[in-house]
C-alpha cells in the first residue's frame, strides 16, 4: 500500500510523498541526488566517478540471515526463525583541503560521503499450516556515523559546477515478518527500522557554485530505516496478521559553515533529519474471520542544527529571476508517517489500528552574517519541525449474504508532533526586490519584495490517519 505523509507548503521546493528508498514526506530541496545513498531530490547535479573529488560511500553491509520456515515430519514440527538483525553501517570521518585552481571551474561534486545500514532479515513462515505462527523480521542496522570537514585557502573563491558537499546516513529497512497458514496463528511481526546515525558537516572553504537551482552547497541528511511490514495469515479458517514495528528515528544533523557560500540559485546550507515510516500491517484472510495486523509507529526525527557564520549569496541583482524561489539557509526536521494497518476478510472481521506517527525535533539555525537571496518568492532563513501523518486504519470485509457477519474498520493512527523551532539572527537578510536598487520601495513589504520572506520559522503537526471502512 502506498505511503503518503503530512501536506507541507513547499513554495517552490518540492514536495513529494516518498523519497526514494526512504518512505517519508517533505518538502525536499531540488539537488543532489546519489543512488547509493538517500535521494534528495529528482533532477540533480551531482556528479559520478572520476568527478568526485572525495567519495566515502560505504553502501549498506548487507541483510541479516532469512528465517528458516517451518518443516512438518508427519508427527512433529520444525518451527520457523526470526530474521536476523541487519548489520551495522561503517562510520565515516573525512577532513578534505581541496586542491582546485581558484580560476577554472571545476566539473565534480568536491565530497560524497555516507553510511547505509543493512536491511532487517525476513521471518520464517509456516507453510505447512500446522506448525503455528510465523516469526518476526529482524531489525534494521543503523547508519553509521558521518563526519566531514572541508577546509581551503580562505581568501579564495572555488567556482564549483555541482553540489558541493553531500553528507548522509540512513538506517537499514526492518525485515518482514513471516506469514503462517495455521488456522488461529498469527503472522509475524516485521523487525523495527534502524536509526540513521549523527551527520556533522563543518565547512571553512570559501564556495562559488555555478550550477543552477539543482547545485546545492553543503547537504547533511540523516534518515531513519522504515519499519518492516507484519506477516500475513492465510490459515483459511481465523487468524491473525502480523503487526508493522516502528520505523526508525533520524539521526541529529549539524551543519556548521565559516566561510562565505555564493550560488547561482540553489541553496548553500540544507540540513534534515527524517524519521523512517512504520511497518504495514498483515492480513487475515479466513472463512470465520480475524484480526489485521496494526500499523507500527513513525520514527521520530532527530535534532537539526545550522551555525552560520560566512556570508551566503543566492542570485544576482543582475539576473534575479534565475533564483526565483530559492532559499539561502534550509534546516528541516520531519516525523516518520506511521503505517498502514492491514485488512481483515472473513464472517468476523476486525480491521486494526493504523500506526501512530513520529514527531519532529528540535531545529535550531543560528546566522551572525549577511545573507543575500535576489530572487522573487525567495526565503532568508527556512526553519521547520513536521510532524508525521498517522497510519490507515484496517480495511474489514465480512461475507456477504449473513446476517451473522461482522465487519470493524480499524481506526487511522495519530499524527505526530511538530517539535520547536528557534532562529537567532543577529545579521542582515535581504530577499527578492529589496536587494535590487531599481525594484526596492520603502518601507519593503511582502508584495514589494516579490513575495520574498527573510524568515519562515513553522512547527507543523502531521495529521491523523483515515479510518478503515
Amino acid at each position: 500500500m502506498a505511503k503518503s505523509g503530512s501536506f507541507l507548503n513547499c513554495g517552490n521546493m518540492t514536495a513529494i510523498g516518498a523519497l526514494l528508498g526512504l518512505g517519508v514526506t517533505g518538502c525536499l530541496i531540488t539537488g543532489a541526488m546519489i543512488t547509493a545513498g538517500p535521494a534528495f531530490a529528482g533532477n540533480a547535479e551531482v556528479s559520478t566517478g572520476p568527478a568526485y573529488y572525495y567519495v566515502n560511500q560505504q553502501p549498506s553491509p548487507g541483510t541479516g540471515s532469512k528465517g528458516s520456515n517451518a518443516s512438518f515430519n508427519g508427527f512433529s514440527c520444525d518451527k520457523p526463525d526470526s530474521g536476523g538483525q541487519g548489520p551495522t553501517g561503517t562510520a565515516v570521518t573525512a577532513t578534505v583541503t581541496p586542491d582546485i585552481s581558484t580560476t577554472t571551474a571545476y566539473g565534480g561534486t568536491l565530497v560524497v560521503a555516507g553510511s547505509t545500514g543493512g536491511t532487517g532479515g525476513t521471518g520464517g513462515s509456516d507453510k505447512t499450516g500446522v506448525c503455528g505462527n510465523g516469526r518476526g523480521g529482524g531489525t534494521g542496522g543503523t547508519g553509521g556515523a558521518v563526519t566531514v570537514t572541508l577546509n581551503g585557502t580562505s581568501s579564495a573563491t572555488y567556482p564549483i559546477a555541482n553540489t558541493t558537499v553531500v553528507a548522509y546516513s540512513q538506517g537499514g529497512t526492518g525485515g518482514t515478518g513471516g506469514n503462517t497458514n495455521d488456522p488461529g496463528a498469527h503472522g509475524g511481526d516485521g523487525g523495527s527500522g534502524g536509526a540513521g546515525g549523527t551527520v556533522t558537516v563543518t565547512n571553512n572553504m570559501a564556495l562559488n557554485i555555478q550550477g543552477g537551482s539543482s547545485s546545492l552547497g553543503i547537504v547533511a541528511q540523516s534518515a531513519g530505516g522504515q519499519g518492516g511490514d507484519g506477516g500475513n495469515n492465510n490459515g483459511g479458517l481465523w487468524g491473525n496478521g502480523g503487526d508493522g514495528v516502528p520505523g526508525g528515528a533520524g539521526g541529529n544533523v549539524t551543519i556548521t559553515n565559516n566561510a562565505a557560500i555564493t550560488t547561482a540559485a540553489g541553496t548553500p546550507l540544507a540540513a534534515q533529519s527524517i524519521g523512517g515510516f512504520g511497518g504495514d500491517g498483515g492480513s487475515s484472510n479466513g472463512t470465520f474471520g480475524g484480526y489485521s495486523g496494526g500499523g507500527g509507529y513513525g520514527g521520530n526525527a532527530g535534532l537539526v542544527t545550522i551555525n552560520n557564520i560566512g556570508v551566503l549569496t543566492v542570485g544576482s541583482a543582475a539576473n534575479p529571476s534565475a533564483a526565483a524561489g530559492a532559499t539561502a539557509i534550509y534546516a528541516q526536521s520531519v516525523g516518520g508517517g506511521g503505517g498502514n494497518a492491514g485488512v481483515a476478510a472473513g464472517l468476523v472481521a476486525l480491521g486494526a489500528d493504523g500506526g501512530r506517527a513520529g514527531s519532529g525535533s528540535l531545529v535550531t539555525v543560528n546566522n551572525s552574517s549577511t545573507i543575500t537571496a535576489y530572487g522573487p518568492s525567495s526565503v532568508g532563513i527556512f526553519a521547520q519541525s513536521v510532524g508525521g501523518a498517522g497510519g490507515s486504519g484496517g480495511m474489514a470485509f465480512s461475507a456477504s449474504g449473513s446476517s451473522a457477519s461482522v465487519a470493524v474498520g480499524g481506526s487511522g493512527g495519530d499524527g505526530g508532533s511538530g517539535g520547536s523551532v528557534a532562529v537567532n539572527n543577529t545579521a542582515d537578510i535581504c530577499t527578492g526586490n529589496g536587494c535590487i536598487p531599481s525594484l526596492a520601495t520603502t518601507p519593503v513589504t511582502t508584495d514589494s519584495a516579490g513575495g520574498a520572506v527573510g524568515v519562515l520559522a513553522q512547527s507543523v503537526g502531521g495529521g491523523g490517519g483515515a479510518a478503515g471502512g
